[in-house]
């Protein structure tokens, strides 16, 4: 009887819990907002945010800062009443549409105009001199940025094409920024649908300060000093430690300089008897101040030779480029094109594969396979999330099941074992981990450093990101391109903090555009410049490897020719020269002398060691600079030097 009992009370909560469940679903529905451009394409969900107000309430029922999707589902709206839907891009008011709820999912078309096309043309205050490698940062009225460009010669931004602004309160503001000081607003910037437009940014400051500049020099704060004629100097460096000019003290404990650029400077003050810093100060140098103080450091320092790279856990010598976000039908003819760049220059490449977005493609899945099961298999696989997921918002066992699903996809579609994860959004916690031990894969490449707890050190390895050649963040929307000679600055930056370097690659950004929408069709001038990269890195010396193998890599220098020079010990006025060229002390042609000298020196080695050599590649300076500072040897140096003659590259 007892048993009875419970078996009905059972099938009693068994049926209330199911009415409720049905009667709660019948009271609730979706709206699926379908979001397109005026002209019918479908609308790049990343910038997108919406409102939803219920009825006439005037406080939003629900506000979504980022949308994952378009389509995409607004879920749980009491059913019954009237939604407004505001739909923003950028931050800016883009449409707004009403629907009556009355049943569970409920569709809503939604138009939003084309985005703008903005360059940003930033001159100094006489109106027509441009301001060079400024940064502009494009950002909405309430203080987010969306787009972050370098000018160039021209004074120009790459163009940035984001929303317009069609509503009378909104705009957008252009933030130019030189050095870590120097910055100067503008607005409101406002922008029109569908064209390309141009934005002049003139700045208060001029392009040369013309006036002398003047650093007096103190003992104390009070207390002129009285040198010796010669006995100090000070030197003028810029922001990276390059000596722009020096100045010697006068009697009067005065140095002088004029005609500089704005900008962000370090006066740094010798003394020549002992080679000792007497003092040094940062400064912005924007015209508005011409006289420079200095007091004597009272304890002395003996200003030291440039310090090698910090020791790294990992010093492989090596660099790794990763392509993200692989997925079917989008673009796969640039995926493809990026693929086959790599294979002509027989360098490798790991890739980050969405799982449950691939395999459907055979184009796509037909590439990668051939690369997968060639002889010299160029192609290492990662996990790039089953449908690019937030981990964080999952615990260690959902995580866990993620991970085993895109594992399995990728095994079934091209036969390989992934041991890779490449986090979406480069976000992880402690519970990715354990999910990732449990599926087996070693290997954590996030866009920036993360901390491996110690339970797991040794057994998976932190591979981050350390360097973005058109970096496109999906948080914020920051999209900047970056030149050949500024990815090689970082990779030398990376081998030095990290002992590698990890190159990310967007397939977008080697697409060709017609006006505001990417064309499935490669664009040549970026793959050349994609490949013309690849033989940059090799010439510096660096091996091109994949990610799984960067801990399995040595400490030595990637051989890149097989000539044997006679530099095992380089004269010193061979690295002088190099430092001066490298600071623009000496012309191309004078340091191109140098090289001849070396050359018949038996230094360098030439098939041609007679010819007179005339043309020189001005990003070699970063190598000159790099050994006169002591981060790169001056055997690697000559190795450089040798295959660019070997290349023609200097002839």
């Amino acid at each position: 009887m007892i048993e009875r009992r419970f078996l009905v009370a059972l099938l009693s909560v068994f049926v209330l819990g199911s009415f409720y469940f049905v009667a709660y679903a019948e009271t609730s529905g979706s709206i699926a907002v379908n979001i397109t451009y005026t002209n019918g394409d479908r609308a790049d969900y990343w910038p997108i945010s919406i409102k939803i107000y219920q009825d006439t309430n005037a406080t939003p029922y629900r506000e979504i800062s980022s949308i994952t999707g378009n389509p995409f589902n607004i879920l749980s709206l009491p059913l019954g009443h009237q939604y407004k839907v505001e739909v923003y891009a950028n931050d800016m008011h883009a449409a707004v549409r009403y629907v009556d709820l009355e049943q569970l999912q409920q569709n809503l078309d939604v138009s939003i105009p084309l985005s703008g096309g903005m360059r940003v043309n930033v001159l100094y205050n006489d109106k027509a001199t441009p301001v060079e490698n400024a940064t502009v940062e494009i950002k909405s009225d309430v203080n987010k940025t969306w787009a972050t460009g370098t000018t160039d010669a021209k004074g120009q931004t790459l163009r940035s094409w984001i929303s317009p602004t069609i509503d009378q309160s909104d705009y957008y503001v252009a933030n130019v920024k030189i050095g870590k000081t120097l910055s100067y607003s503008h607005s409101p910037v406002f922008l029109l649908p569908g064209i390309a437009q141009e934005i002049t940014v003139v700045t208060p400051w001029p392009s040369i300060v013309n006036s002398l500049v003047t650093v007096k020099l103190y003992n104390n704060q009070s207390s002129t000093i009285q040198p010796l004629a010669g006995t100090l100097v000070v030197n003028l460096l810029d922001s990276d430690g390059n000596l722009v000019s020096q100045s010697p003290v006068d009697a009067k404990g005065e140095a002088y300089f004029y005609n500089l650029k704005v900008g962000d400077y370090v006066f740094h003050v010798i003394d020549l008897k002992n080679n000792s810093k007497w003092s040094d100060s940062s400064v912005t140098i924007d015209g508005t101040k011409l006289n420079f103080s200095m007091v004597r450091n009272q304890n002395t320092v003996i200003v030291p030779a440039p310090s090698a790279p910090k020791s790294t856990a990992i010093n492989c010598n090596c660099v790794a480029f990763r392509l993200d976000n692989i997925q079917d039908y989008w673009l796969d003819s640039v995926q493809t094109g990026i693929l086959d760049t790599f294979k002509q220059k027989d360098a490798d490449l790991t890739l980050g594969i969405i799982s449950n977005a691939f395999g459907n493609d055979s184009k796509l899945t037909n590439s990668i396979k051939n690369q997968i099961n060639s002889d010299n298999r160029l192609i290492d696989i990662g996990i790039n999330g089953w449908s690019f997921e937030d981990f964080t918002s999952y615990d260690e066992s959902y995580q866990a099941l993620l991970l085993e699903q895109s594992k399995n996809k990728i095994s079934s579609v091209l036969g390989a074992t992934s041991t890779i994860f490449v986090p979406p959004y480069g976000k992880v916690n402690q519970d990715t981990f354990p999910a990732m031990q449990d599926n087996g894969i070693n290997y954590v490449s996030s866009i920036s450093d993360v901390t491996v707890p110690a339970a797991f050190s040794g057994k998976i390895q932190n591979i981050p990101a350390t360097v973005f050649t058109g970096y496109y963040h999906l948080e914020n929307g920051t999209l900047q391109y970056m030149t050949n000679d500024m990815i090689m600055s970082q990779i030398k930056t990376s081998m030095q903090s990290h002992g590698f370097a990890v190159v990310t690659l967007n397939f977008q950004d080697y697409a060709l555009a017609n006006n505001t929408i990417k064309i499935n069709s490669p664009d040549s001038s970026q793959t050349e410049k994609l490949g013309a990269l690849i033989d940059m890195i090799r010439t510096a010396g660096f091996q091109i490897v994949k990610i799984s193998e960067i801990n399995n890599q040595t400490g030595n220098s990637y051989a890149i020719n097989n000539q044997t020079s006679n530099s095992s010990a380089i004269p010193s006025w061979v690295k002088y020269g190099a430092q001066s060229w490298s600071q623009n002390n000496v012309s191309n042609s004078e340091f191109l002398k140098t090289m001849q000298s070396m050359i018949k020196q038996n230094i360098v080695k030439s098939v041609t060691p007679n010819a007179e050599l005339k043309i020189l590649p001005n990003w070699l300076k970063y190598d000159a600079m790099w050994w006169s500072s002591g981060l790169i040897s001056g055997q690697e140096f000559v190795n450089t030097v040798e295959y660019l003659i070997k290349i023609h590259a200097i002839n």
